[in-house]
């Protein structure tokens, strides 16, 4: 887990009371599909606006905050377009692979590709590349952890 020295130091001034340490170990242990439920969840449940799915601002210290109230003008519409850009139907790309792991990657990319064992070899060897299209995201995020576990870097295209 990586922290910054600020925050580091901010968290050795103010001990959490137990109930909120534990809540957040646990937010910690979380996949990415959970949290976005539970940030679509808390959102509901605490009426809060909907942010942008980037909802990170950095400031000019350079220590992310949560993006404040929106300017005046069109910024509403702005926020809506992005997190429109979030698209439900994405492409797996693999980006590189421990050469330790390279058989396991092999088998895992012709396994959800669906490619023959020699096409599935080429494209992980070939990586950079496209090993899965038009996949939803949620299949798409839980097959980019798998490949990640197995010891290759993947991302949603």
């Amino acid at each position: 887990r990586w922290m910054s020295e600020a925050a580091e130091a901010e968290a050795e001034k103010k001990p959490l009371s137990p109930e909120v340490a534990k809540i957040v170990d646990d937010i910690v242990g979380l996949n990415l599909l959970q949290v976005s439920e539970l940030v679509e969840e808390l959102n509901t449940r605490l009426n809060l606006p909907d942010m942008p799915s980037g909802g990170m601002m950095m400031p000019m210290g350079g220590m992310p905050m949560q993006g404040g109230a929106p300017a005046a003008g069109g910024a509403p519409a702005e926020e809506k377009e992005e997190v429109e850009e979030l698209k439900p139907i994405v492409n797996i790309q693999l980006d590189s692979f421990d050469a330790a792991a390279k058989i396991k990657v092999i088998k895992e990319v012709k396994n959800i590709s669906g490619l023959g064992l020699k096409e599935a070899k080429a494209a992980v060897e070939g990586a950079p590349g496209i090993i899965v299209s038009d996949m939803k995201r949620e299949e798409a995020e839980a097959i980019v952890k798998t490949l990640e576990e197995l010891g290759a870097k993947a991302s949603l295209v």
